[in-house]
């Protein structure tokens, strides 16, 4: 399972994780702050962007990193690397220093989501609201996803930096690069079948934790509690979940620190 990805530089190796939805053109107004002597890859997950797309398979943490590894094995990286990570792409690259600390030099964690257990993680994502429940959830949603994102996908393509103005053009564009199947097994088996507490303990690594202060999680003081004395800082910053375009001079400098 060989992703698809792009890459830049030479020096340290720097792998970008994009989040929900999203595509490795995320990064692209990011990548210009990153000074030279590094080697930046951003890579499009498993079923999302331009990577592959199988049926076959169950998109989960051990299904996003092993395809990740065989990525940047099959790139030739060799060395550890700085990992980079948002939204539910933090949460991949969490569980990656986990489970892989010699291969990663240090993970920074941006606007990753943090819930207590599969029924904070539902409230909080649909708010309460039963047209959220309905478009990211159950049948309707996989009625709308299948149109948006398979037979519309021309026309929803262009239309997407309308409704996504936040972002990007061309990161807009490839919201819709996605499958149900990708979409919502992603949905339950990373972002709420999480276990940030677990992971965030068990890593050795040095991590930062990156959040704008109109995006911080609930639990964010207790994990701060749970880490005291360990390898992890956080930084705070004025912004949204967007804090990556919204500072990214500060961002790029999280990265390329040597803590």
């Amino acid at each position: 399972m060989i992703l698809h990805y792009k890459e830049q530089g030479n020096g340290q190796t720097i792998v970008l994780l994009h989040g929900m939805a999203g595509s490795l053109r995320y990064w692209k107004p990011f990548i210009p702050y990153i000074g030279k002597g590094y080697r930046v890859i951003a890579i499009d997950l498993l079923g999302y962007g331009h990577s592959q797309m199988p049926k076959d398979v169950v998109y989960d943490y051990a299904t996003h990193v092993k395809s990740i590894l065989q990525t940047l094995e099959h790139i030739g990286i060799s060395q550890p690397f700085i990992l980079v990570g948002h939204s539910m792409g933090a949460l991949i690259a969490l569980r990656m220093a986990s489970m892989y600390p010699n291969q990663v030099k240090k993970a920074v964690l941006i606007a990753m989501p943090i819930y207590r257990d599969e029924t904070s993680a539902h409230d909080a994502i649909t708010g309460g609201s039963k047209l959220k429940e309905l478009a990211y959830y159950g049948l309707t949603s996989r009625l709308l996803c299948n149109a948006w994102c398979h037979y519309l996908r021309p026309i929803s393509s262009r239309l997407a930096p309308k409704y996504l103005p936040h972002l990007h053009q061309d990161a807009a564009r490839d919201s819709v690069l996605h499958t149900w199947q990708s979409y919502a097994q992603s949905l339950h088996n990373v972002i709420e079948l999480q276990n940030v507490r677990h992971d965030i303990i068990a890593t050795s690594v040095p991590i930062t934790l990156v959040y704008g202060d109109r995006d911080l999680p609930h639990d964010l003081n207790k994990i701060e509690q749970l880490t005291r004395g360990k390898h992890v800082r956080i930084c705070i910053f004025s912004g949204t979940h967007q804090i990556i375009h919204e500072h990214p001079v500060e961002v790029a400098s999280i990265v390329m620190s040597e803590v």
